[in-house]
C-alpha cells in the first residue's frame, strides 16, 4: 500500500469515527484530496469535527477539502417527500470546508 493509500484510509478511518457520519468517501486527484461525508444531524458541527480529525493528515503542499454528500438513496420527489432510490447514485460536494496543515 503507498502513502498515499494509506492516507486515505485513515482519512474514511477517522471521518467515520466522528459521532454523526453515517457514511464516507474519500478520494484524490494529484495534491487535491477530497472527504466527502453523509451526516445523520448537524451537519455544521460534525463537518467541522471530521475537519479537525483529518488536519494531521495533509502534508503542506496538499489541499485536503471536507464537505458533504447528498444521502445517494434518496431523492426529492415531486411533492418535497424524500424517498429512497433503488440505487446508489455519487452525487458532488454540497458544501465544503478547507483543511489546514499543520
Amino acid at each position: 500500500m503507498s502513502e498515499h493509500e494509506a492516507r486515505l484510509k485513515r482519512a474514511v478511518e477517522l471521518a467515520y469515527e466522528v459521532d454523526g457520519v453515517v457514511a464516507a468517501r474519500v478520494w484524490r486527484w494529484e495534491n487535491d484530496f477530497f472527504v466527502g461525508v453523509v451526516t445523520a444531524c448537524g451537519s455544521d458541527v460534525v463537518l467541522r469535527v471530521v475537519t479537525a480529525a483529518i488536519a494531521g493528515l495533509a502534508q503542506p503542499e496538499e489541499t485536503w477539502s471536507v464537505g458533504l454528500l447528498q444521502d445517494p438513496l434518496e431523492r426529492l420527489c415531486k411533492d418535497g417527500e424524500k424517498k429512497r432510490r433503488e440505487e446508489p447514485v455519487l452525487t458532488p460536494l454540497n458544501r465544503i470546508e478547507r483543511v489546514r496543515s499543520a
